[in-house]
């Protein structure tokens, strides 16, 4: 590597307003984000496939190979030795998702929803010294469902029903960090960043108590919405034994997240399908929900098998066993003094998820057509960490096969990339629903999605 360019980039009399350039235009994306977020949509593995477009493009097999400051700020902070020179990578994704589900009265409903959001990273070197600094935000998970259908008879005593009314979830969890890589030496560099997390969780739909010993099974019609941070870190790896052999590692750390909001609802179908009178059907609490995104290990390869073909190859191992075991939920400070007499000041109920943990398998191929135009395609498996019996539309199922594909040009020193992801259907059958009362018992869901992602990532 030639640090000494790295200097000259840095004390050049550019490179003083470069710099503020690229703070200007990540604290402007931010706010774009923040201003513009419309959602995201339900269907594959809530971890993302892919951070910035070029790795989205390759099917997220990004931890190995060199890249823009997105992916190496996302997946592998060890990557940000491979850039010789500022950069900053501004990128938007946008996302289209279809399903639709059959209940268990052969009643059938379609979903359709469209959302994206903005990200930003920014890298660069440390004069002449082996260190590499970067920043950026992005999202890491998301999902949003919303559904209009017939709420089923179910419920204490089985015949509480709310009618057609909203079905929808939307989960959220946001990273800003900072990252650092050392280069050890021209083979090997050591990467870490830590980040602040952000996470938004909310359900509008007939929530049926799962476990608490004086409400298991009774069914309120819920408007939950809470919010929460936390903090986690990323290690990486990246070993460069010859000149087309690159070998990657990292590891992400468990994160643990409390968040904290409202929850509004009513408890009068289920009140009357008891034939129960003169019991206040209103629900307001401060509400408490604990969960938790998972650690990972994920280890990969990418080979330069001509001067114009790279290949690489990704494995990812996902703790979804220790994160998502249950979802606990706290309700405090309720003002329906009738509920209160029935189930205590607090309420606490712990919804099943048993998820297992889960291997990810990653291909992605880069073919450079001319010196200023590249050919990318990719395909993702990773057979679905939910059990079938827990499948909703709320939750929704979870594609399994990935494809990708994308075209990445250069103009002077700006490389505009763009990516395609298709997360292929996939259709869940539950018999036996794992959930009290059965609602979803003999139900189908189908679900699909599709993905675009474009950056322009520019070189200082």
């Amino acid at each position: 590597m030639n640090r000494n360019f790295f200097q000259y980039s840095l004390r050049s009399n550019g490179a003083a307003p470069s710099l503020w350039v690229m703070v200007f235009a990540a604290a402007a994306c931010l706010w774009l984000w923040l201003w513009l977020w419309t959602g995201s949509v339900e269907g594959g593995v809530v971890n993302r496939n892919g951070n910035g477009p070029r790795s989205s493009a390759m099917a997220g097999a990004d931890i190995a190979s060199e890249s823009d400051p997105m992916a190496a700020i996302g997946r592998n902070p060890a990557l940000l030795s491979t850039m010789e020179s500022p950069h900053l990578t501004l990128s938007a994704m946008g996302a289209l998702g279809t399903g639709d589900y059959r209940n268990k009265y052969g009643e059938s409903f379609d979903f359709d929803q469209a959302g994206g959001f903005p990200e930003a990273a920014i890298a660069f070197p440390v004069g002449d010294s082996p260190v590499s600094i970067g920043l950026g935000f992005g999202v890491v998970a998301a999902k949003e469902v919303d559904w209009r259908y017939r709420d089923v008879d179910g419920g204490a005593g089985g015949a509480a029903s709310y009618g057609f009314l909203e079905h929808s979830s939307r989960f959220l969890m946001a990273r800003t960090a900072a990252a650092l890589s050392y280069a050890v030496n021209d083979q090997l560099s050591l990467g870490m960043s830590g980040g602040l997390v952000y996470e938004e969780f909310q359900l509008q739909a007939p929530f049926i108590f799962q476990s608490n010993p004086i409400l298991k099974s009774f069914k309120t019609a819920l408007d939950l919405d809470t919010d929460g941070y936390s903090g986690n870190a990323e290690a990486g790896m990246l070993f460069r034994p010859t000149d087309r052999l690159s070998l990657g590692l990292t590891y992400r750390s468990p994160t643990p997240i409390t968040s904290e909001g409202r929850a509004d609802g009513t408890l009068d179908a289920q009140l009357a399908s008891l034939g129960i009178t003169g019991f206040d059907s209103a629900v307001h609490y401060d509400a408490e929900v604990e969960t938790a995104f998972p650690q990972a290990i994920a280890g990969g390869i990418a080979w330069k098998v001509t001067d114009r073909l790279l290949l690489a190859g990704q494995v990812e191992w996902v703790n979804w066993s220790d994160a998502y075991d249950t979802l606990d939920i706290t309700l405090r400070n309720g003002t329906n003094n009738d509920l209160k007499n029935l189930a205590g000041r607090e309420v606490r109920d712990s919804v099943p998820l048993h998820w297992e943990d889960q291997l990810v398998f990653r291909t992605g191929a880069e073919y450079e057509l001319t010196g200023n135009l590249m050919l990318r395609a990719g395909y993702a498996f990773g057979a679905s960490p939910m059990p079938d019996e827990l499948v909703t539309p709320v939750n929704a199922a979870i594609s399994e096969h990935l494809i990708s594909a994308g075209i990445g040009c250069r103009i002077g020193s700006c490389l505009i990339d763009l990516a395609y992801q298709y997360e292929l259907p996939r259709s869940v059958e539950t018999g036996n629903s794992g959930y009290q009362a059965g609602e979803y018992s003999d139900s189908r869901l189908r679900i699909s999605s599709h993905w675009v992602n474009l950056g322009f990532t520019f070189e200082f």
